[in-house]
């Protein structure tokens, strides 16, 4: 299930927005996945509350270097990173 920030009232990176979110899904952080391309908004304020997160690699962060963090270039390689998560 997808949910994008424009249908809250929060900004990311604020908590909230992550926690609203998983109060909707009914889930816990280390059951979600955040997938986002914007490291300080998506990548880190995901993982402040203890969810996963993986950067999309694209235009506007094709350099930046993210040593820990999981790297896709395609959602289509999410299920194959999830199933094998980097500890």
């Amino acid at each position: 299930l997808r949910q994008y920030s424009s249908v809250t009232i929060f900004r990311k990176p604020d908590r909230r927005i992550f926690q609203d979110t998983l109060q909707k899904l009914n889930i816990a952080p280390e059951q979600a996945v955040m997938v986002g391309d914007r490291i300080r908004e998506d990548i880190r304020g995901a993982q402040k509350l203890g969810i996963k997160a993986v950067l999309k690699r694209g235009i506007n962060n094709e350099n930046k270097n993210v040593n820990d963090i999981p790297v896709i270039r395609s959602i289509a390689e999410l299920p194959d990173l999830i199933q094998n998560w980097p500890t």
